[in-house]
């Protein structure tokens, strides 16, 4: 991909072509990517009001529909959850919806972990490693470390919700 410079020069203008091609089909990543351009100034000029207001509209957008379906899910009682507390934790640990709050997303995180997502105990074994929304706690970091290790997980996002996310996000805006 142009933007991660993998096997090819880096080239942000191209990156940012792309990304600006597929937003206009409201395409979420894409929409998020050039927001972070905008901010940055990558492959073009720099525009930081633009850029934050495109990177909280998709973080909006995205808490919106994690809510929804993490209410449609507790309802079910389904084993999907975990998916949808773990997209809100992550919102809300990075603020990307507008405002961060980590205790919220320490709450989401502890939720996820324990309904089986390794991704999420991951997020919560560095909240406790650095007393990001909770007392630091080393002992319960290494815990969680290690949980999230044995089940194999190294990824921050999950294809899984990221698609069902841009599924949402194309057909409402269609």
């Amino acid at each position: 991909m142009n933007n991660a410079g993998d096997g090819l020069e880096r080239n942000y203008v191209v990156g940012r072509a792309i990304f600006e091609s597929l937003s206009v089909k409201y395409h979420a990543p894409s929409l998020y990517f050039l927001g972070l351009f905008d901010f940055s100034g990558k492959g073009g000029h720099m525009d930081k009001k633009r850029g934050l207001e495109l990177c909280q509209t998709i973080g909006k957008r995205a808490k919106e529909f994690f809510e929804t379906k993490l209410r449609i899910e507790e309802q079910k009682k389904s084993d999907d959850i975990k998916y949808y507390q773990y997209g809100l934790g992550l919102l809300f640990d990075f603020g990307h919806h507008g405002k961060k709050d980590p205790q919220r997303a320490v709450e989401l995180y502890k939720l996820s972990a324990d309904n089986g997502h390794s991704g999420a105990m991951n997020c919560l074994a560095n909240c406790y490693d650095n007393g990001n929304g909770c007392v630091k706690n080393i002992e319960k970091a290494l815990e969680f470390y290690e949980k999230s290790a044995n089940l194999g997980e190294v990824f921050l996002f999950d294809f899984f919700f990221l698609s069902k996310f841009y599924l949402f996000f194309t057909l409402s805006n269609s």
